[in-house]
């Protein structure tokens, strides 16, 4: 099938950071921590209008706020040692601000200080837990497992398994399906995006097949691959 290419849309600039506002020769634990090379003056993202059309926008390596007026004039709003992801503004003028480091934080904009934190309950987590596709059968809703975080090992979160995402993922060579899970007692500091090993009960079963069912589906596979 053919198609006709795409017109051009010809654009022009609305706004660009002022110079006052670009920094150099900083060095961020979010630079840090990113693979090749990123501007080191700014990195802005989470564009969102308000109902007066001011432009609001994140600064994610130095936690800085922006508003941007209609005609284009860049205002600093809020600066906090923060890593600012995305904004949703409420229809009562707050930002709701989605934070790598802190969670979900909001801004009063007619204050102009620091956003503040928000607490979040633990039972409004969800967790995610990627199952192999050749363990995915013995996996139920209702069962209970344990997560140890990267961040503290020496706590284990135990939870319970509430949904199997019915479509298997592909990455990294692999197949996996995603369990759905809730954390079954509240814990502190809890943040959006910790990762872990994930132990899910499923009764009992011998060594040798601990050890090699993995290995033995594998060869029957195999096997009847070429006996085709």
């Amino acid at each position: 099938m053919l198609f006709a290419p795409p017109p051009v849309v010809a654009t022009t600039p609305f706004a660009r950071l002022p110079d006052a506002f670009r920094r150099s020769g900083h060095d961020t634990e979010w630079h840090r921590g990113q693979p090749g090379k990123h501007p080191e003056h700014s990195l802005l993202e989470g564009p969102a209008f308000d109902r007066d059309g001011t432009l609001w926008c994140v600064d994610i390596p130095y936690g800085r706020i922006f508003r941007v007026s209609p005609k284009g004039e860049f205002d600093l709003a809020a600066e906090y040692d923060g890593e600012p992801n995305g904004i949703a503004i409420h229809r009562d003028g707050r930002i709701f601000i989605a934070d790598y480091a802190h969670g979900i934080m909001v801004l009063d904009p007619a204050t102009r200080t620091a956003p503040i934190e928000i607490e979040i309950a633990n039972d409004s987590f969800r967790l995610i837990v990627e199952v192999d596709e050749s363990d995915i059968a013995a996996i139920q809703p209702g069962q209970k497992g344990q997560l140890a975080l990267a961040a503290r090992p020496e706590q284990p979160l135990r939870f319970t398994a509430r949904r199997i995402v019915p479509v298997a993922t592909a990455a990294e060579g692999r197949n996996y399906f995603e369990v759905e899970a809730t954390p079954d007692e509240a814990q502190a500091n809890l943040r959006p995006g910790l990762s872990g090993v994930a132990k899910i009960e499923v009764g009992q079963r011998s060594l040798g097949w601990l050890l090699f069912h993995r290995a033995a589906a594998w060869l029957r596979l195999a096997l009847w691959t070429v006996a085709l």
